[in-house]
C-alpha cells in the first residue's frame, strides 16, 4: 500500500521572542535567556523602558506607567518594522505582564504568537476575550506559590491584579503552578530549556506542581483586607489634619479675658492689683502652655455694677471665647443685680461664643452643679448652656499662682479651643492633636 501523505513541510517563518522586564530591574535575566534562544534558533528581542522605581510602580496614576507602555509601543514598532511576516513572541515578567496588555489592548496593529507570563501583576479579569485576534491562545501564566509581590502590588495600590500569586483560573489562559517559587525563581538553571523551550517551539505545557500548595496566611489576609484602604484613609486623614492646621494657623481665634475684681471707684488699688496679677497669669498660662490652635488675646478689666464701662469694646472684637472672673463677694454685695448684668453681657456676645466662668465659689468636682445654677441664674437658653464652662479655683486670691489655678483656666480654654478648631474646620476629628 502506498502512502500518498505529503510531507509537513517545517515551519521556516522567523521567530522572534521580545523580552520584556519588571520593575526594579535593568533586565540582566533578559541577556541570559536571550542567548538561550539565540542557541534554539529563534531571535531575541530585548526591550527596556528603563528602571521603574516601587514609587513609580505603586503610584495610583498613570502617568508613570503610561510612560513605560509607551516606550515598549515604540519599540515593538521596531520589530514590526525590522521583521514583517515574523512570528513574534512575548515572554514578560511582572510589571511587563502589565506592559504587555495594555499594548495588546491598545496596539491594534500587534499580533502574537506566544504569549508567556511570569510573576505577572494582572488582575484575573482582564478582558483578553475583547482581543482574541491578537494572540494564539492560551496564554501561558507561571505561578510562584510563594510569590508575595503580586499579591501585594494588588493589596496596596490600584490598577494591578495578582494572577502571578493566584492565577488566572479562566479561558485562554493556562496557569502553571511552581511550588516553593518566588517572584524570580522563572530565571533558574533550566527553566527555560524545561518548560519555556517545549511552549515556544510546539506548543507544548509541560505540567508544573501538583498539587499547587497553597498561599501563606497573611499573603491570603493582605489579599482579603486592602492595604490600600488603609493607606488612602491615613493619607486622607493627614491632609485633613494639615488642612485642620492651616486653617486655624491662617485665621486664629479670638479669647478675650475679663475680671470683674477690677471695680473702679469701688475697691481699692490693692484689690485692683491682685485683680490684674490674676489676669497676668492665666494670660502667662495661656501664651506659654501647649494650646490646641492659635489665638489672638485681649485682656479687660472690666466693671460689672453699676455699669460694663467695656462691654460694648469685647462685643466689638466678636470673640470665640470669653474667660469671665466672677467674685462671690461681689454677688452677694450687688445681689441679683450683678447676675443681671453678666447675663447681658453674655447675651450680647455674638451666637455660639464659648464663656468660661470661673471663681472661688466654685468648688472643684461639683462644676456640674454649679454650671446649672449659672444657667439658672443667669437665664440662659439651651445654646447658651452649651457654649457655657465652669472652672473652680482654690480659695483665695493669693493662693491663685501657687494652686495652679492658670493652668487650670488654661486646660479648660484648650479644650474649648480645641473643639471650636474642629467646628470651624469643618473636620469633627482631626484637630485633637494640636493641643
Amino acid at each position: 500500500m502506498t502512502d500518498n501523505t505529503l510531507p509537513v513541510e517545517p515551519d521556516t517563518t522567523e521567530h522572534v521572542v521580545v523580552l520584556i522586564h519588571g520593575i526594579r530591574d535593568w533586565g540582566l535575566w533578559e541577556a541570559e535567556v536571550a542567548a538561550k534562544l539565540e542557541a534554539n534558533g529563534f531571535v531575541p528581542v530585548t526591550m527596556s523602558y528603563d528602571r521603574v522605581g516601587l514609587f513609580s510602580f505603586l503610584a495610583p496614576i498613570p502617568f508613570f506607567r503610561n510612560r513605560a507602555i509607551a516606550k515598549i509601543e515604540a519599540r515593538f514598532d521596531e520589530v514590526l518594522q525590522d521583521h514583517p511576516g515574523a512570528h513574534i513572541s512575548v515572554i514578560a515578567h511582572s510589571f511587563g505582564t502589565y506592559v504587555f496588555a495594555r499594548l495588546l489592548q491598545q496596539m491594534h496593529r500587534l499580533k502574537v504568537h506566544r504569549v508567556i507570563f511570569c510573576g505577572s501583576v494582572l488582575h484575573k479579569d482582564f478582558p483578553f476575550e475583547q482581543f482574541v485576534s491578537r494572540f494564539r491562545a492560551p496564554i501561558l501564566n507561571d505561578v510562584g506559590t510563594r510569590d508575595i509581590l503580586p499579591a501585594l502590588a494588588e493589596s496596596v495600590t490600584w490598577g494591578y491584579g495578582s494572577v502571578g500569586t493566584y492565577g488566572f483560573i479562566r479561558p485562554r489562559v493556562r496557569d502553571r503552578w511552581h511550588n516553593k517559587a518566588g517572584h524570580g525563581y522563572f530565571f533558574r538553571e533550566r527553566f527555560f530549556e524545561d518548560f519555556w523551550l517545549p511552549f515556544l517551539k510546539e506548543g507544548d505545557i509541560k505540567p508544573g506542581a501538583m498539587p499547587p500548595e497553597l498561599p501563606r496566611w497573611w499573603v491570603k489576609f493582605i489579599s482579603i483586607f486592602k492595604i490600600r484602604y488603609l493607606v488612602a484613609a491615613l493619607v486622607l486623614f493627614g491632609l485633613a489634619t494639615l488642612g485642620c492646621a492651616l486653617y486655624n494657623r491662617s485665621s486664629p481665634q479670638t479669647v478675650v479675658l475679663v475680671d470683674s475684681r477690677l471695680l473702679d471707684n469701688i475697691y481699692d488699688e490693692q484689690t485692683k492689683a491682685e485683680g490684674g496679677t490674676n489676669n497676668n497669669d492665666i494670660a502667662d498660662a495661656l501664651r506659654n502652655g501647649s494650646m490646641s490652635t492659635e489665638f489672638d488675646l485681649n485682656i479687660f478689666g472690666t466693671l460689672v455694677y453699676p455699669n460694663w464701662a467695656d462691654d460694648t469694646q469685647v462685643h466689638a472684637l466678636k470673640p470665640d471665647v470669653v474667660i469671665l472672673h466672677v467674685n462671690a463677694f461681689t454677688d452677694a454685695a450687688q445681689g441679683t443685680k450683678s447676675d443681671e448684668r453678666i447675663s447681658e453681657f453674655v447675651k450680647g456676645l455674638q451666637p455660639g461664643t464659648d464663656v468660661v466662668i470661673y471663681s472661688r465659689a466654685f468648688e472643684r468636682g461639683t462644676e456640674g452643679t454649679f454650671k446649672k445654677i449659672m444657667v439658672d441664674n443667669l437665664r440662659l437658653d439651651a445654646e447658651q448652656a452649651l457654649h457655657l464652662h465652669i472652672e473652680a479655683i482654690q480659695e483665695g486670691v493669693k493662693s491663685f499662682r501657687s494652686g495652679r489655678n492658670a493652668f487650670h483656666i488654661r486646660d479648660t480654654v484648650a479644650k474649648v479651643l480645641r473643639h471650636r478648631g474642629n467646628t470651624r474646620a469643618g473636620t469633627s476629628w482631626c484637630c485633637w492633636m494640636f493641643e
